[in-house]
């Protein structure tokens, strides 16, 4: 072999090994932008979402402050008065006219009035709906969340909504509470579960509707109005035990 032939032999394998580790480097840098654009694009989403929840954190926390919400003086005043307009015009959506059943697979145990088997003389100021701890429990209509917290004696975790014409629902007993103050809830949308908190000897939902701070029956206005027994079924009355003898 002349030389001219073995140094033009040398030259081409150095330029075929150049070929193949230029392209080795490549392939790999491709690779690496591949795996780290993925988690940046998943990242951007992550962040997004989370910004916006904070937003709404935000706005639900500068509502409440503006208007003096969220405090047990303000539970107070939505149970014995009706609202002040300030309240009223921060409501978003329609009106409480029509009421969703607001535990869609609970049992209607007690009705308004002077129901009670003991004390008869103290007024029974709602319905009670009992359900299994941990079932939703939804708006009854569209409204602004006035108090969320277990500061109001007797009512445990109980969530006060104020709604656009000034009525005001009372979800008390509940297990938890799944909504803000300040924040704007749709009808139906969960805002709480059914439990036993505050005094209570079973899980249920008492459930309070009021107009210019009086408390009223709040059984015509519901959709699908529940048929209000004379006495609670056996199955009912055997899930939650203290209805049977109240």
């Amino acid at each position: 072999m002349s030389r001219a032939s073995a140094i033009f032999q040398l030259t081409s394998r150095k330029a075929t090994w150049l070929v193949f580790v230029m392209t080795a480097l490549v392939v790999a840098d491709l690779t690496r932008g591949v795996s780290t654009a993925a988690p940046r694009s998943d990242g951007g989403a992550s962040n997004s979402t989370r910004s916006a929840a904070e937003a709404g954190d935000d706005v639900a926390t500068a509502v409440a402050r503006k208007l003096g919400l969220g405090t047990r003086k303000m539970a107070s005043a939505l149970l014995t008065r009706a609202p002040a307009r300030e309240i009223r015009n921060a409501v978003h959506g329609g009106t409480a006219k029509r009421l969703l059943w607001p535990v869609e697979q609970g049992n209607f145990v007690r009705g308004f009035g002077y129901v009670r088997k003991v004390r008869r003389e103290l007024p029974h100021l709602g319905v009670d709906i009992a359900a299994r701890t941990g079932t939703p429990i939804n708006a009854a209509a569209d409204g602004l969340v006035a108090y969320a917290d277990d500061g109001v004696k007797g009512f445990g975790n109980l969530l006060i909504l104020v709604h656009g014409d000034g009525a005001v629902t009372s979800y008390a007993h509940c297990n938890r509470l799944l909504v803000r103050v300040g924040e704007s809830v749709s009808r139906g949308a969960p805002v709480a579960e059914v439990g036993s908190t505050g005094i209570s000897k079973g899980p249920h939902l008492h459930f309070e509707f009021r107009t210019r701070g009086k408390p009223r029956n709040p059984m015509k206005r519901f959709d699908r109005p529940k048929q209000e027994p004379k006495a609670p079924s056996l199955a009912v009355a055997a899930f939650v035990p203290h209805y049977a003898a109240l």
